[in-house]
């Protein structure tokens, strides 16, 4: 019969990295991996309250990841316990090596899959909180681009360009609204831009734009329909420290959003000009019933 301990004899079952590490060597390491995950993952959590991240990133992060890592600490606060009576306390450590090696092998083939689990949280978290997130879209004032409850990929590395579909963040502190709010829309005008829509007609800068992102039906649409109101001759409006300014041409850090299904949607044209800080990212992708298909 081998005189070699449990833990050497799982160790020789997984990978040969993992096979040259002694017992001590493999424990701390996993409770090394664990606490620098959980140190990255509270860097996080408290920048994300700070980089005009909201509900989108935070609603994850709060629920589904707070489980994981409370789950994560309160398996690691035992082992932890476990293991200094282990090397501490003789009769314990004795008591243990009578356990059979079937339910010993077993518990520590768990603890590897649970300490994974703050791991890939931490992961998913900063994805989440930095690179990208999923929406869903409600409402048909981006139709027909995009459709009401379909859910949307959002990135937050791409730089936002004229006529990108943005995903913005609207507040009574820099907007003409009463509550917060998300909305999903394309961007019209950039600083430096003159912007009117009038009977249906884009113009920027004096120049009429043939908004190739429409299909024709919609441009017609607009011809007969956008005489109604919701038009918009070039008066802009946006909020410096809560006091509401006008202006003919869009100041730097702001942006003029318009939804696709102009006649419904609510927009820069009411709210007035969003601040680039309240854009949260770019709309890259839309899943719907037919697959993912690129947003344009």
């Amino acid at each position: 019969m081998s005189n070699k301990s449990y833990l050497e004899r799982y160790n020789e079952e997984h990978s040969s990295v993992i096979a040259s590490l002694n017992v001590n060597k493999r424990i701390c390491t996993r409770l090394l991996g664990f606490l620098i995950s959980s140190i990255i993952y509270f860097i996080i959590f408290q920048i994300s309250k700070y980089t005009g991240l909201h509900d989108i990133q935070t609603q994850f992060l709060n629920t589904f990841v707070n489980y994981i890592m409370t789950v994560a600490y309160i398996i690691s606060f035992f082992f932890i316990v476990f293991y200094v009576l282990y090397i501490s306390v003789k009769s314990f450590k004795e008591s243990f090596d009578k356990v059979r090696y079937k339910l010993k092998r077993m518990l520590f083939i768990i603890l590897d899959w649970l300490v994974i689990l703050p791991i890939c949280a931490t992961v998913a978290s900063f994805c989440f909180a930095f690179i990208f997130t999923f929406a869903q879209v409600e409402g048909d004032s981006m139709y027909p681009t995009i459709y009401n409850e379909s859910t949307v990929f959002v990135s937050y590395l791409e730089p936002v360009e004229q006529f990108d579909i943005v995903v913005a963040y609207i507040t009574p502190e820099a907007n003409l609204i009463s509550s917060n709010e998300y909305y999903i829309k394309r961007v019209i005008g950039v600083p430096g831009d003159r912007i009117t829509w009038i009977n249906g007609v884009l113009t920027i800068n004096g120049i009429i734009i043939d908004e190739e992102y429409l299909d024709q039906e919609t441009k017609e649409f607009f011809k007969e329909d956008g005489k109604s109101g919701k038009q918009f001759v070039g008066d802009f409006e946006y909020k410096v420290d809560g006091v509401i300014e006008k202006c003919k041409v869009i100041p730097d850090g702001y942006y003029f959003l318009m939804g696709d299904n102009r006649t419904v949607s609510n927009d820069s044209r009411q709210i007035g000009l969003v601040p680039s800080y309240n854009i949260e990212g770019v709309v890259k992708y839309e899943f719907t019933n037919s697959g993912i298909e690129r947003v344009k």
